[in-house]
């Protein structure tokens, strides 16, 4: 079983004018999510299932990831993985997601403090360092494989 999380890529800041949930990818982080997608292809990722926040940035990041990888399949926008949610209960959703998936990882998007508080849940790991933005994990059978990035 592989799930890979995703923390989504940079986006503009929250203002008075832009609500949190409405926040965006800079063009930094549309190129940091394409770069990421292709990092994932290099490392053999082969996607069975996406799903992700259905805040903006975390959507654009599952976009641009997934079609850089060259999966056209949907990706399912889920308020699990929203801010403000619970690791534990998230972690076994995953976890149960996973193991229906046929032929490919179960990738999530979604943002910090959550997702590297998934990779600890998921994984043996005593401690996962804050994810930066377009960065991603791979936790396969209960057991953190690594960690991506684009430069």
């Amino acid at each position: 079983m592989q799930i890979v999380v995703v923390r989504h890529a940079d986006s503009v800041a929250e203002g008075p004018r832009l609500p949190d949930e409405h926040r965006y990818l800079t063009a930094r982080g549309r190129a940091d999510a394409r770069a990421l997608g292709a990092l994932l292809a290099e490392a053999g990722i082969a996607i069975g299932a996406a799903v992700s926040s259905p805040l903006v940035r975390a959507i654009q990041t599952a976009e641009l990831v997934t079609g850089a990888i060259g999966w056209a399949g949907a990706i399912e926008a889920s308020c699990r993985l929203a801010p403000g949610t619970s690791v534990s209960a998230v972690a076994d959703w995953l976890a149960e997601e996973a193991a229906r998936v046929q032929g490919g990882a179960l990738i999530a998007f979604g943002h910090e403090p959550s997702i590297s508080a998934l990779a600890e849940r998921l994984s043996s790991e005593e401690h996962v360092s804050a994810f930066r933005t377009a960065e991603a994990a791979l936790v396969e059978d209960g057991v953190l494989r690594w960690r991506l990035a684009p430069p």
